[in-house]
């Protein structure tokens, strides 16, 4: 008799528990249904039913629900990380990187560019460099493909970030640039532009150039080849989602 109700209790219960995650979030565009993994940088990610990951601009969300995504301890999806130290004490690939950045990246927060906080970088261990500017016609037509692709991949890998390295003439020029095209990763701050060693290494003769580095700052994919030649960013781009699997 208690094994029969245990059986009936543990059927009413287990469908609730399984979909107690999926919650009703409010955005700007309307409402989805989801599991909220928790708030990255300037995102909340979800997960939808069917698994798939949405990355949510924060500042879209209403008053309360941005309290409530506030609340939730951030879920990191399960990733195989490619690139790994090569002994125990070893500090992880992405340090070098984001050490060398510290105190030098900017991203949009309204219509200014303010100084990235570090521990947005901090479990950065993939980078796609981007050398760009707002008079290249090409790098106009490129960047919102960037931009459509970002979302998708950050939300199921936060460990991957894009890094735009202005071409631009002037601050200004880079930041309407930024804000025009909605870019939502982070930027090299202008005034080190000129001077940037870590990344001025994988600066080449044309732009758009984009160049998929790990954190130890080896190359992945490039825009050109060894022999000098120019594949582009698109044929970067899908090596981007073929790392990932996606």
């Amino acid at each position: 008799m208690i094994s029969t109700l245990r059986a009936l209790l543990f059927s009413v219960l287990l469908p609730a528990t399984l979909t107690a995650a999926v919650e009703t979030w409010t955005i700007s565009s309307g409402s989805i249904q989801a599991e909220c993994l928790g708030v990255k940088g300037a995102y909340v990610v979800f997960k939808k039913a069917d698994g798939s990951r949405m990355l949510v601009p924060f500042n879209k969300l209403t008053p309360a629900d941005q309290a409530r995504a506030s609340g939730v301890d951030f879920k990191a999806p399960a990733t195989k990380v490619l690139i790994k130290p090569t002994s125990e004490s070893e500090t992880p690939a992405m340090t070098k990187i984001a050490a060398a950045l510290r105190g030098k990246l900017v991203d949009l927060n309204g219509r200014a560019l303010h100084a990235t906080d570090p521990a947005k970088m901090s479990d950065t261990q993939v980078y796609a460099v981007y050398f760009s500017a707002s008079w290249c016609g090409p790098c106009r037509r490129f960047t919102p493909q960037l931009v459509a692709a970002y979302p998708k991949i950050k939300a199921a890998h936060p460990e991957f970030e894009v890094i735009f390295v202005s071409n631009d003439e002037d601050e200004d020029s880079m930041k309407h640039y930024m804000i025009d095209d909605h870019m939502p990763w982070v930027a090299l701050r202008f005034a080190d532009v000129a001077t940037n060693s870590t990344l001025l290494r994988y600066q080449q003769p044309g732009i758009p150039n984009l160049v998929f580095i790990d954190g130890d700052g080896r190359i992945l994919s490039k825009s050109f080849n060894d022999r000098g030649e120019y594949d582009g960013p698109y044929k970067v781009l899908d090596d981007i989602r073929r790392y990932f699997k996606m």
